[in-house]
């Protein structure tokens, strides 16, 4: 279902259409050696079979591996109430306002 929703941006179940927009987040860790990809390894070679499909990989628009993001100190923590799924969420929601075709080739 995921792969027909992805495609044309719409599915059906029981005589009923389903249409809109999506945004998926995977956030987890990879059970792999990351120096091969240094070498031109594949990065989604650890993703489920499932989602190792043209439909899917066509509409990741970014992979961010972890291990070359700097580690997380105690003095960058928050005391409020956040979540980074929603403050990821709304950088993204943002980024849609704007306009990109000039910088696409």
């Amino acid at each position: 279902m995921l792969q027909t929703y992805m495609g044309p941006g719409n599915f059906a179940r029981n005589n009923m259409r389903v249409e809109g927009k999506v945004l998926i987040v995977f956030i987890g860790n990879i059970n792999n050696q990351f120096q091969k990809w240094g070498q031109g390894g594949n990065l989604f070679m650890t993703l489920a079979d499932e989602l190792q499909t043209p439909t899917i990989i066509d509409r990741f628009h970014y992979y961010l591996p972890g291990w070359e993001m700097a580690k997380m100190k105690t003095e960058n923590y928050s005391s409020d109430y956040e979540s980074i799924s929603d403050y990821f969420s709304k950088i993204l929601h943002d980024f849609r306002k704007r306009g990109y075709a000039d910088i696409m080739d």
